[in-house]
């Protein structure tokens, strides 16, 4: 048959067991790493940052911005002046208070009650506030709570109740969000590498 049809036996059997080509390999080892930090991320990634940790595995980024990490945060069925008190006495734990520390909230009633702003004097820390209707003053926070409500609170249509949400955020904020989470606006490294080396940077001068 091969002789009839002017081919010669290696075309023939090259025809009948193909071997993948190299650009379908290499296409079929992207998709399989794509679908591995898809799922790494819990579906939470786009394109662009899925791309990123494709680069990344290929050539490590080095970071000169600030961190981004969440260092406190309650959890309540209320939104009161004891939750932010708590909120606040959270986060001073994992910093040192230095005398030029500013905190910067929007003009909710439980920020700018008494109680509130006398811890802030006990603790040496000064007291910024939004222009009122001017969520763009507390940029960082909003885009947090967009991504926050984006990422872990819509995909879930209802928590079955009050634990569950609470576990989730915890996961979402400390295992997530701070450890896993690239930005953008850092270089596409997450929180924790971002402090990590401003603090290796800090000791080494």
């Amino acid at each position: 048959m091969c002789r009839i049809l002017g081919v010669s036996r290696a075309q023939y059997y090259r025809y009948r067991s193909p071997k993948p080509s190299k650009r379908r390999a290499e296409d079929a080892d992207l998709k399989q790493r794509i679908l591995r930090i898809f799922a790494e991320f819990k579906q939470r990634y786009g394109v662009m940052k899925i791309h990123h940790e494709l680069n990344l595995e290929l050539q490590p980024l080095q970071l000169r911005c600030s961190p981004r990490r969440i260092i406190g945060y309650s959890f309540s069925k209320k939104m009161n002046t004891d939750l932010v008190l708590k909120t606040l006495e959270n986060a001073v734990k994992n910093r040192t208070i230095t005398g030029d520390l500013i905190i910067h909230t929007d003009l909710g009633s439980q920020y700018t009650s008494d109680d509130y702003n006398q811890r802030l004097t006990e603790l040496h820390i000064r007291h910024s506030y939004s222009r009122k209707g001017c969520p763009y003053d507390n940029a960082p926070m909003e885009s947090f709570h967009a991504s926050l409500k984006k990422e872990c609170v819509y995909p879930v249509p209802v928590f079955e109740d009050y634990e569950t949400a609470a576990a989730v955020l915890f996961e979402y904020v400390h295992a997530f969000y701070n450890r896993k989470r690239i930005h953008s606006s850092l270089g596409y490294q997450t929180p924790l590498q971002v402090e990590i080396a401003t603090l290796t940077s800090q000791m080494a001068t």
